[in-house]
């Protein structure tokens, strides 16, 4: 198990053959990280609302969904809009049976002890830099840009050229 508090994990995630996503039972997927997945992978959203809206059957079972060469596992541990941890160690179970030889990321939820009993001998990477709000993770990327540029770090055609992907990633997803 590693920890990653360096980067977020939407800039690694095609590092990994699997990525956990954590879930409610509503399917849900309208801040932070699930957000950055709504946009980027609009076929995993259609696809987790066919595995039934509010169904109290998936608590604690994991669904998984192929797209873009990951495997997305959603990881059904939201109940009550809480965390539950019997929930978690429910799909970790799961997951441990399914992916015993993948590279597999999530955002880190719990703290390092918890996860290193329940994720113990998988390749998993855990990040702890979540994304709260997603227009603020461009409100930030374009910052770090200007910076760079005022710093004379990048040139303008650079600057203006990675604005442009980054416009473009806001409105359209990362493709």
């Amino acid at each position: 198990m590693k920890i990653n508090s360096e980067n977020h994990l939407i800039n690694d995630i095609y590092q990994y053959d699997v990525v956990l996503l954590w879930m409610d039972i509503n399917n849900s997927m309208s801040k932070g990280f699930l957000k950055y997945i709504d946009v980027n992978f609009p076929e995993l959203k259609y696809k987790e609302i066919k595995s039934g809206y509010g169904d109290l059957r998936k608590l604690g079972t994991i669904n998984n969904i192929k797209s873009k060469n990951i495997t997305f596992c959603a990881c059904y541990i939201y109940k009550n809009n809480e965390i539950s941890l019997k929930l978690l160690e429910e799909c970790s179970k799961a997951v441990k049976n399914t992916y015993t030889k993948s590279r597999i990321a999530a955002i880190q939820i719990f703290d390092n002890e918890i996860l290193q009993k329940l994720f113990d001998n998988l390749d998993i990477t855990f990040y702890n830099k979540e994304i709260v709000d997603f227009n603020l993770y461009y409100y930030r990327e374009f910052n770090e840009l200007r910076t760079k540029y005022k710093n004379g770090i990048i040139t303008k055609e650079e600057y203006t050229e990675l604005k442009n992907k980054l416009k473009s990633e806001q409105k359209n997803g990362i493709y």
